[in-house]
């Protein structure tokens, strides 16, 4: 396993292959040799092949320093965590006059599962503002029940990205599902609640 920064502080930053994407966060699974002053490092694994390993469901993240792990220099998802080309879009409209719109990007990763990226704007900096996926359209009378939580969106940068693999209820469920699902989107000024709904969306067969 080698890897390449482009750009690297002349001191060695600790490495490893985690599990699950990096969107999700996971544990480590292989330790990989730090990045020296170089920007590279390079590592002989044996416990896992090559097939499986361009297959893993993980992530390889690489850190500034022992001292600031939390620091992230570079992370990048690996095997079935692979992004592809296979995507859809969904407009998500403003409610009343909070000004809040933007996207929903679904993303299809190479093991099936899904990548949504929410982008709005209009936010306020340094809010976090809940997101849902619904069942039934923008339309339903009363709004329907939340099917699956998404990760809050960021104020500040106006996203929020969201790994799904299965439904709030346990039901895995895969891109091409997606595509076609009765659902729409709610993103929440505060909390969870359809009176505080600013920006929703439908999203496949809707």
């Amino acid at each position: 396993i080698d890897i390449a920064l482009a750009s690297s502080p002349n001191r060695t930053h600790p490495a490893e292959l985690r599990m699950n994407s990096a969107v999700e966060g996971g544990a480590v699974v292989i330790t990989l040799n730090p990045v020296d002053a170089t920007g590279k490092s390079s590592t002989l694994e044996t416990s896992l092949t090559y097939t499986q390993l361009i297959a893993y469901d993980g992530f390889i993240q690489v850190h500034k320093s022992t001292n600031e792990p939390d620091v992230i220099l570079a992370q990048g998802d690996i095997g079935g965590n692979v992004i592809t080309t296979t995507n859809k879009t969904y407009t998500l409209d403003t409610i009343g006059a909070f000004g809040v719109s933007g996207t929903a990007l679904f993303e299809k990763r190479v093991n099936g599962n899904t990548l949504v990226t929410i982008s709005v704007t209009g936010a306020i900096a340094d809010e976090s503002y809940p997101a849902t996926i619904n069942l039934g359209s923008i339309e339903s009378v009363g709004g329907g029940p939340v099917v699956c939580s998404l990760n809050n969106v960021d104020g500040t940068t106006g996203k929020g990205y969201t790994n799904i693999r299965q439904l709030d209820s346990g039901i895995d469920i895969t891109y091409d599902n997606w595509l076609v699902y009765d659902g729409y989107i709610n993103i929440y000024n505060t909390t969870i609640n359809l009176s505080d709904v600013i920006c929703h969306g439908n999203i496949g067969s809707n």
